[in-house]
């Protein structure tokens, strides 16, 4: 088995439903923005190798912004909120969709050849900066 790990700096954002603006699809900015910046890492990590064709394992961990609330006046995240569990919006599902959209067509040929992997969502530390670390693990059945 190998194994990719690559970092996305980049505040996590959600897979938001196309709306129909008149007749043309509408994708949010912050979305488009996001999906051109992790295809650009991701294809970057990858390093331009042939697509995958088997099964794949992704690991994700989704840091996001901790609310102000959680640090004291210094920027320090209080005692009783260091590890607290990440339960409010956005949905896993949504974060997770719209990463594994973007990895599409660069690591391996389509999502649905994922079959493993945990994605997690949590507050980022004290620093506060929000990121995506994604690990996919495969074995080297490639597109030639």
């Amino acid at each position: 088995m190998k194994e990719l790990t690559f970092t996305i700096p980049w505040k996590p954002v959600p897979f938001a439903r196309m709306n129909l603006n008149g007749k043309h699809h509408f994708i949010p900015d912050s979305q488009r923005e996001y999906m051109k910046y992790a295809r650009m890492l991701a294809g970057i990590a990858w390093r331009g190798k042939p697509l995958l064709t088997g099964a794949v394992k992704v690991d994700v961990l989704f840091y996001l912004p901790r609310p102000k609330y959680h640090f004291d006046r210094h920027g320090v995240v209080k005692k009783q909120y260091e590890d607290v569990p990440h339960i409010v919006k956005p949905d896993r599902d949504n974060l997770v969709k719209l990463l594994y959209d973007c990895l599409s067509g660069i690591v391996y040929k389509d999502d649905c050849q994922i079959n493993d992997g945990l994605p997690k969502k949590a507050y980022a530390g004290s620093n506060n900066r929000s990121r995506t670390v994604v690990t996919v693990t495969y074995e080297e059945h490639a597109e030639k």
